[in-house]
């Protein structure tokens, strides 16, 4: 499999599952990270925006992301604070970072694969490790506590 087809496949498993969650799931609590599955589910395609804005970045030939945890806890709780998404909402927004993230990755050549998207303290992710070390664990991790929420 390719790059791009092992995120779309993991992307389209979390829609699936999304899709299928029963009404009364919507407000359980995802353990790891204290928010509901609502709220869980819409960090996953906001996820998924954010980190394609990085891959922009590296594309464009700009200077990589400096992830810093702070700044990202922050976004996370005012996205938290904002309540329960409903399910049209994080349907929307997951189909979005698809869109965005997908175009970026079809049809990358090695040398686009190997361009500095991120860095983190000493840590340096060209776009390739970017996407197996932090996109598509992000998106499967999330997606664990939500069926572990959910049953």
């Amino acid at each position: 499999m390719t790059l791009a087809s092992d995120v779309e496949a993991a992307i389209e498993e979390a829609a699936t599952t999304i899709d299928a969650l029963a009404d009364d799931a919507w407000d359980r609590r995802c353990e790891g990270e204290g928010w509901p599955v609502a709220v869980t589910a819409l960090h996953i395609a906001l996820g998924l925006r954010r980190q394609a804005s990085f891959i922009a970045l590296a594309l464009r030939g700009d200077p990589p992301f400096a992830f810093d945890w702070e700044a990202t806890h922050a976004l996370n709780a005012r996205v938290a604070a904002r309540g329960l998404p409903s399910k049209a909402l994080v349907r929307r927004e997951l189909h979005k970072g698809r869109s965005r993230l997908m175009s970026q990755l079809g049809g990358l050549d090695d040398q686009s694969l190997h361009r500095l998207a991120l860095t983190y303290q000493e840590h340096r992710f060209d776009v390739e490790r970017l996407v197996r070390r932090v996109v598509l664990p992000h998106l499967r991790g999330h997606l664990e506590s939500i069926r572990a929420a959910t049953g």
